[in-house]
């Protein structure tokens, strides 16, 4: 199943993960790094699979961001597989360093506090727009004991194998 990659630079750390959180209590699966990095599994190679099958990119963004080498390399793998990107902007400010990608997307503003505020919005932005992120939440069931089952009788005849599909009457 796809999810959301959030892109970020560590400054923003705790706004992402409050974004990532909202999302996930919501129905949405979140990419995250570093939770989402698996122990031994090289950084680069996991952050490269994680865009390579998200639904979309969501980016914190912010002048930290606009100046990260890393969220740079990010957004730029995300346009290269068409991944979709959401800006998710936290400061007032413009693209600079990241313009080349993100003048065409319509902006997500977020920067007047508090940003739970924009939570609803942003999730009806990502569904609305990558309706297929959103995961329906399977109910609780209770566990079905299967039917017995009877052993068939496994025999052979003239040098095959043969299954008996009613059980030998008496004679």
């Amino acid at each position: 199943m796809a999810h959301v990659f959030i892109s970020y630079e560590k400054t923003d750390k705790a706004v992402a993960e409050t974004i990532c959180r909202y999302l996930e209590e919501h129905g949405l699966q979140c990419w995250i790094a570093p939770r989402n990095v698996l122990a031994g599994k090289e950084w680069d190679v996991s952050i490269i699979e994680a865009i390579k099958t998200a639904g979309c990119l969501v980016l914190v963004f912010s002048s930290q961001a606009d100046a990260s080498k890393q969220v740079k390399r990010e957004v730029t793998l995300a346009d290269n597989h068409e991944v979709p990107i959401i800006p998710c902007r936290i400061q007032q400010v413009e693209p600079a360093k990241l313009a080349y990608f993100l003048t065409i997307a319509h902006w997500f503003d977020a920067f007047e506090s508090p940003l739970e505020h924009h939570l609803p919005q942003l999730l009806m932005a990502i569904t609305s727009y990558v309706p297929d992120l959103l995961q329906v939440e399977p109910q609780p069931s209770e566990p079905v004991e299967p039917p017995p089952v009877k052993p068939i009788p496994v025999g052979k005849k003239k040098g095959r194998l043969w299954v008996e599909t009613e059980p030998k009457r008496p004679r």
